[in-house]
C-alpha cells in the first residue's frame, strides 16, 4: 500500500504526467474508439498505476474530454485570429484554408478520432466534441463566410470547405491505388491551393444547360 501512495504521489507531481497520459489518450481513441479504450489501457500504454490516472481525470468521459481539448483547442484558436485578421476576405479564406490543410495533414490523430465519432454516432460525445472545440473553428468560419458576402449558404460553404480538406487525409490509404495519384496529392499546400482555386472559381466552364421542361414531353 505504500508503494502504491510512494508511485501515485511521484508520478502525480511530475509536470509532464498529465502530458503524457493525455497524448496516449488520443492515440488510444483514435485508433479504438471511445467504447474499446479502458483507463487500464491508457495507464499502461504510459506506464503509470492506474490510481495515478485517476489523480488526473476521475473517469473516462472526463479524459476523453481532456484528450480530444488537448489535441485540438489550441488550433481552433488559430483559426480564430485568421477570421477576425484585418485583412480582404478572401486572403483571409486563403490563410484558413491553407492552415486546415496543414492542421489535417500533420494531426491524422484528430481527424481519426473526429470520424470515429461520427461513425459511432453517441449525441451527448459528440455535442461534447462541437462545444469543447469544433465550435470555435466553426463561429470562425461563419464569420469569414459572412465577410466574403456570398450569396452561399453559410452552413453549406463551411460543411463543403471542411470536407474537401479532410477527405484528401482521410482517404490517404486509398487514394494510392487510384490512376492518376501523385506522391504530392497529399502535400498540404498542393491540396489547400487546390480547394482554394475550386473554391473562388470552380470549374471555370460554361453553365450547363438546364434540363428539358418535362410538360413539354407529355402526351
Amino acid at each position: 500500500m505504500n508503494t502504491a501512495k510512494s508511485e501515485l504521489k511521484r508520478s502525480a507531481n511530475k509536470p509532464d504526467t498529465q502530458k503524457a497520459i493525455l497524448e496516449a489518450a488520443i492515440r488510444l481513441f483514435a485508433d479504438l474508439g471511445f467504447s474499446g479504450v479502458t483507463t487500464r489501457m491508457v495507464a499502461r500504454e504510459v506506464g503509470i498505476g492506474i490510481a495515478t490516472l485517476y489523480h488526473h481525470f476521475p473517469d473516462k468521459e472526463s479524459l476523453y474530454l481532456a484528450a480530444i481539448t488537448h489535441a485540438y483547442s489550441h488550433r481552433a484558436q488559430e483559426f480564430t485570429v485568421l477570421s477576425q485578421a484585418h485583412k480582404p476576405p478572401l486572403e483571409r479564406l486563403r490563410h484558413m484554408v491553407f492552415r486546415f490543410a496543414h492542421v489535417a495533414a500533420s494531426d491524422p490523430y484528430f481527424t481519426r478520432l473526429v470520424k470515429r465519432e461520427q461513425l459511432e454516432g453517441d449525441p451527448v460525445r459528440i455535442r461534447m466534441l462541437v462545444d469543447s472545440t469544433l465550435g470555435e473553428q466553426v463561429a470562425a468560419t461563419y464569420r469569414l463566410i459572412e465577410d466574403l458576402d456570398t450569396d452561399y449558404d453559410p452552413h453549406l460553404f463551411m460543411m463543403s470547405l471542411l470536407g474537401m480538406i479532410l477527405h484528401h487525409y482521410e482517404a490517404a490509404s486509398m487514394s494510392p491505388l487510384f490512376e492518376h495519384f501523385l506522391p504530392s496529392h497529399l502535400d498540404p499546400d498542393v491540396v489547400a491551393s487546390h480547394v482554394f482555386k475550386m473554391l473562388t472559381q470552380g470549374l471555370n466552364a460554361t453553365p450547363a444547360p438546364p434540363p428539358p421542361d418535362n410538360d413539354s414531353h407529355s402526351a
